[in-house]
């Protein structure tokens, strides 16, 4: 079977869009990127599309049959790209959950400073 690697290559890319926005709000102490949170994401369902798109041509053209094992193999592929997806938008949650909190810090500072 000719493995099309897009899916690995789209999938990767969505997970460093994601780590890259992470660095930004929990190190360089940036405002988190919604340009890159969108991209992510959207890399993200685009992985899911190719990976489901090779499998097809696998069963349009013979190389997998309608056989319990190819069954068996789309099952596995939905479960891990699955979990893959939800991984992936805790990664991209986590910058806007940690921004959230520093808004609400910030505010607090902000409320007793002039309370005093």
């Amino acid at each position: 079977m000719d493995y099309n690697i897009q899916w690995l290559l789209l999938g990767a890319a969505a997970y460093m869009l994601a780590v890259i926005n992470l660095i930004r709000v929990c190190f360089l102490k940036k405002q988190p990127s919604y340009g890159l949170l969108l991209c992510s994401m959207s890399l993200g369902a685009l992985t899911i599309l190719e990976e489901f798109q090779s499998v097809y041509y696998g069963l349009a053209f013979g190389e997998l049959t309608g056989s319990e094992e190819s069954l068996g193999i789309v099952k596995d592929i939905a479960e891990t790209l699955t979990v893959g997806i939800w991984v992936l938008i805790g990664i991209n949650l986590i910058p806007l959950i940690v921004q959230g909190i520093k808004k609400r810090i910030a505010e607090k500072n902000s409320d007793s400073e002039s309370k005093a």
